[in-house]
């Protein structure tokens, strides 16, 4: 099944012109200490009419917009900082579509994949419906920019605790987050979200592959009372 690229945007556009009003957003922002650099992120999550969640903002290397539901991105705008790089993905029910430039070359391509399989990109985000469902592992693909590839990726729930962050305590399940298979010994990420939203608190491993900068980022609304979500 294939589609033309105006029939790909026209859906892309529907989809983000149906977002409903400010009043119903959420707002997260987070510490991130990436090799040396510090910065402070700011993530916006607006729900759709048609139940996609909208999630827009930045980090020291990129920004980026993604539309997705039920443990699946949909749609992926990117544009990163620190190379010329800036694309959109787009998922149909049998492959997703990639348009624009990668390490300053024009990239145009698709991957087929099944509707059954799962493609997590924002997984601070992208995961809650994992977090918070009665379920302890959940695989999906990850789009490497690096590579030009999808990579088999999975979240293993580990414990449930009470994680501390600003003299705060927050209840938080701890995940690792790693590659499918033998590679998972050579790779992982821990990672704990709020068991009452679904959303990200903590991560702590690599930016990227093998040799990549540490990564550690920290949620900083504690002190507002925004770990609620909006109803």
């Amino acid at each position: 099944m294939f589609f033309n690229k105006k029939e790909i945007f026209f859906v892309i556009f529907f989809l983000i012109g149906m977002l409903t009003h400010l009043s119903a957003q959420d707002t997260l922002f987070y510490q991130e200490t990436r090799g040396k650099i510090v910065t402070q992120n700011v993530w916006v999550l607006t729900p759709t009419e048609s139940n996609y969640l909208h999630i827009e903002g930045n980090n020291a290397v990129e920004y980026a917009s993604f539309l997705v539901k039920n443990n699946n991105t949909y749609y992926w705008q990117e544009r990163r900082f620190d190379s010329d790089t800036q694309f959109e993905m787009t998922r149909t029910n049998d492959y997703i579509q990639i348009d624009g430039i990668v390490h300053g070359q024009k990239f145009n391509k698709q991957y087929p994949i099944d509707s059954k399989n799962h493609w997590i990109q924002a997984l601070g985000v992208s995961l809650a419906p994992f977090i918070l469902a009665d379920q302890d592992q959940l695989v999906f693909q990850l789009f490497s920019i690096k590579e030009k590839k999808f990579l088999e990726m999975q979240v293993i729930k580990k414990e449930t605790i009470a994680l501390t962050i600003d003299s705060q305590e927050i209840p938080a399940v701890e995940v690792w987050f790693t590659p499918t298979g033998w590679k998972s010994r050579f790779w992982k990420a821990i990672l704990h979200f709020s068991t009452e939203t679904g959303y990200l608190l903590t991560y702590d491993g690599l930016a990227g592959g093998l040799g990549s900068d540490k990564l550690y980022i920290e949620w900083l609304n504690p002190q507002k009372d925004a770990i609620s979500q909006s109803k």
